[in-house]
């Protein structure tokens, strides 16, 4: 996985995606995360990158050291981590619902 620093990615960064020798990132709060409506930006930036070279989409993750996902927003939104797996009523309901669970986290970002 590729990082940057910056809330845009840099013209290197997206040649590469283009030309399909980056194709997944790993995104940090305190570097690459400004708001959700900065981060649909920059999201969108590398996949018009990957488009724009018939490439497949980038996988795009966020850095996160267990516990509740918090990365983005500063604040919980009920997907558990690791250590609370156990313990939350969402979480046990993963195996059953995998896609809705993301979908509704996902839908908050519009």
């Amino acid at each position: 996985m590729f990082s940057f620093e910056g809330t845009t990615p840099p013209q290197p960064v997206l040649d590469g995606v283009r030309r399909g020798t980056i194709s997944a990132f790993c995104l940090f709060r305190h570097w690459n995360v400004e708001s959700p409506a900065q981060l649909r930006t920059l999201s969108e930036m590398l996949l018009h990158a990957a488009r724009a070279g018939e490439q497949l989409p980038p996988i795009l993750g966020i850095d996160q050291e267990g516990g509740q996902l918090i990365a983005v927003t500063g604040g919980r939104n009920g997907i558990a981590g690791q250590h609370g797996a156990g313990r939350d009523a969402l979480a046990r309901s993963w195996p059953s619902k995998p896609g809705g669970c993301w979908g509704a986290s996902y839908a908050l970002w519009g």
